[in-house]
């Protein structure tokens, strides 16, 4: 899973800026592209930009999806507390699992 993680990550070490308790956010793909940091929703929340990567800094996990709802065809993927995914499509909607 880390074979197409940034060096930073494969490393151990997460940016300061991205704190425990934070979701992190890439607009591209493999961490790169504008980076946004969010609190965790406990609901279908917009995440505030398109985004492809992913860091859950959070003790939740989370669900991510596409569009304006958070059902069905509209999920990509769920993200486990401490992990992180990158999509080859971006989301634009978070919601706890």
């Amino acid at each position: 899973m880390t074979e197409n993680a940034p060096s930073w990550m494969r490393g151990g070490g997460v940016p300061g800026a991205y704190t425990t308790g934070k979701i992190c956010f890439w607009q591209g793909e493999n961490f790169s592209g504008t980076k946004l940091q969010r609190e965790y929703a406990d609901s279908c929340d917009p995440i505030g930009t398109d985004a492809q990567s992913v860091l859950n800094r959070s003790s939740k996990a989370i669900g991510l999806y596409r569009g304006w709802a958070c059902v069905g065809a509209s999920w990509r993927g769920d993200v486990s507390a401490g992990g992180w995914k990158s999509f080859s499509e971006s989301v634009s909607r978070i919601s706890r699992i």
